[in-house]
Parts: structure tokens; sequence; C-alpha cells
């Protein structure tokens, strides 16, 4: 009797290692990164690489303790003398634990008709979080300022721009007060009026020199030509003519 369960057990045994293992047709699956953390996002990688043309068609995945935040499908391409494929599902585990995927089938599509194939399975370690994020005891609030250093960080501040306030209204009040010399006045005591006055030529720098200086004795009319002829933009010939014999008539000393 128990050499018959024997020779029964052998059969079954070599019948069972004599089945053709599943053509999975260039398929495969596995999760990248296989070790995360709840809320990480790992990707469900299913590829196709194979010389014969074909194309699958995953079924979409339902896992309790697996959030499918997207799904992407790349087309077939052949490069290479290989035809490939792959379909990629972004994934957020949500708490910690093994998760095993062993119900992973696709509708392979090849030139003998469509036929379905079981892939192999893929297993994700989902770690829990470090106890040290775990820890319930808050972390110390910052050493309250005392009054003196609130009062000295405030002081200090403020004395500065008093101070600076002070020192600029200080400058303004100089640069009021003190004149601004002007270029002509740097001239003065090189000619005499009488020189510039019995001078073939008057220059614009004696004229200026003239207007500034002489200014309280000079006629309204006078003063007006000598400002037009300094500062005007275009030149006036009758201004010209009878500036130098006015300015010699009522300046001529």
């Amino acid at each position: 009797m128990r050499s018959i369960i024997a020779q029964t057990v052998g059969l079954l045994w070599l019948t069972a290692t004599s089945l053709p293992a599943e053509d999975l047709g260039g398929l495969s699956v596995e999760f990248k990164p296989a070790v995360a953390n709840p809320g990480d996002l790992v990707t469900l990688w299913v590829e196709m690489n194979r010389e014969d043309y074909a194309e699958f068609d995953l079924k979409v995945l339902i896992h309790p303790q697996l959030h499918l935040v997207a799904r992407e499908k790349i087309p077939i391409t052949h490069a290479n003398g290989s035809y490939y494929q792959s379909e990629r599902l972004m994934l957020q585990p949500l708490s910690s634990g093994d998760v095993t995927l062993n119900e992973i089938s696709v509708v392979l599509t090849e030139t003998t008709g469509p036929r379905t194939v079981s892939l192999p399975t893929a297993n994700l370690t989902v770690e829990p979080f470090d106890s040290a994020d775990k820890v319930s005891t808050p972390e110390p609030l910052p050493q309250a300022a005392t009054t003196q250093d609130i009062a000295s960080s405030v002081f200090i501040p403020l004395l500065l721009m008093v101070a600076g306030g002070f020192v600029l209204i200080f400058l303004i009040r100089l640069k009021l007060n003190i004149p601004a010399e002007p270029k002509h006045s740097r001239t003065l005591g090189t000619r005499n009026f009488d020189s510039i006055l019995r001078a073939t030529t008057i220059t614009n720098e004696d004229l200026e020199t003239i207007l500034y200086e002489k200014k309280v004795g000079l006629s309204d009319e006078l003063r007006e030509k000598l400002e037009k002829k300094l500062y005007a933009l275009a030149e006036d010939d009758s201004i010209h003519d009878t500036l130098y014999q006015q300015l010699r008539k009522e300046l001529d000393a």
C-alpha cells in the first residue's frame, strides 16, 4: 500500500515539473522604489520588451492599501530590433505594512491573437515612520526676551535715527546759508572793470562778471540785454551791436 502511494506522489511531482511555465510574452512588473513610507509616491512599472510585435492592455488595479494618483501609458515603439511598451501607475500607500499584488493581468495582443497573461507577484514594503516622528512632546518654546533686551533693541535704532535726522537738518541748513561761489567769481581781480571796458572785445566771462558785480548799478534795460546776451539760446545781432556802447556809457570809470 505504501509503495502505491509513493508511486502516485512521484507521478504527480513529475507531472507538475513537466508543465511548461506560462509565457509572459516579454512582460515584467515591479514597484519603484520597492520600499516607501505612507504617503510617498511609488510607481508600479509594467513593461513589455520583445522581438515579435505585440501590445498589451493593463487592467486597472484596485487595492485597499493603495491610492491611484496618476496613470501614464507609453505607446509601443520599435528600436534596436525590439518592440517596447510600458505603463506606469503612480500610487500612494495609505498605511504601513507589506503590499502584495498577485492578481495583475494584462491582455496581450500578438500576431496570433489576444490572450490574457497573469504577471508575477509585485511586492511593496511600506515602512512606518521613525519613532522620532511620533513623539508627542512638543518642542520647547523659545525663551522670551526680557524687557531690558526689548528696550535696548528698540532704543538703539531709534537713537541712531534721531542723530541721523539732526545731522541731515544741519547739512541742509548749512547748504542753504552758504551761497555757491559762481564760476566767474574766481576770475575777479585778474582784470578790473576799466580794462574790461577798454578792451577791443569783451568776452562772455567778462560780461558775466559785470552782471554779477554791477547788477545794482545797471539799468533794467542794460541788465536785460546782458542776460539775454549770456543766456539766450539764439544770438541776437542787434543786442551785440549796441551792448558794448551802452556798457561803456553806464559803467565808464
